[in-house]
């Protein structure tokens, strides 16, 4: 199954156009989560969720498969994936899972606090995109959940990475278990995004 990219071209869109357009799309993504996640009643954390920030992502790009979870077989480019009919329930346990820890294990120490957020927010979205719940737009999907995890909890998203290469090396190699350098980067890339404001 193509890309993104590649299926821009056989649904004779421009592969530019379609990238600007998607661009555009996480944007308006990001700016709704902001508000939903600073409202007086924030949106769980769970598996609607997640179809939602992926519909948003490509509702003007490829709107039939925006936020529809995949129907076949496909492997992501770590090659992981779970069977179609594991997808809603390990969406929605890696979910659960995210919100119990953070009520059970959320420390009072700042630092401590905020490196356990990092560290939460990339289980959840390692674990989610292992799953690979949407034949594209995981990697961005995830992207958006972790820092909609990070604005419930207090912290500015994430908007740029000051070292890319290094942050997808870390990102490939990550597991739900061991994320330790990805945890690193962010929270470098965090300090340095807010000493730049």
């Amino acid at each position: 199954m193509p890309g993104a990219f590649d299926a821009s071209a056989e649904f004779d869109h421009d592969p530019l156009a379609t990238a600007d357009e998607i661009q555009h799309g996480g944007e308006e993504a990001l700016r709704w989560l902001e508000a939903v996640a600073t409202s007086a009643e924030p949106r769980p954390l769970d598996l609607q969720l997640v179809k939602e920030i992926h519909f948003r992502w490509f509702e003007t790009t490829f709107p039939a498969d925006a936020g529809q979870f995949r129907a076949e077989m496909v492997l992501n480019r770590k090659g992981t994936a779970v069977e179609v009919e594991a997808i809603l329930p390990a969406v929605s346990d890696a979910c659960e899972n995210w919100n119990w820890r953070r009520d059970r294990y959320r420390p009072r120490d700042e630092l401590e606090l905020i490196e356990f957020i990092v560290a939460e927010a990339n289980t959840l979205a390692v674990r989610i995109y292992d799953v690979h719940p949407f034949i594209d737009g995981n990697t961005r999907t995830t992207w958006h959940l972790r820092n909609y995890a990070f604005i419930l909890d207090g912290l500015r998203p994430l908007l740029g990475l000051a070292d890319l290469d290094r942050y997808e090396r870390a990102w490939w190699n990550a597991t739900a278990e061991d994320h330790g350098e990805l945890d690193e980067i962010i929270l470098a890339d965090m300090v340095e995004q807010q000493a730049s404001e």
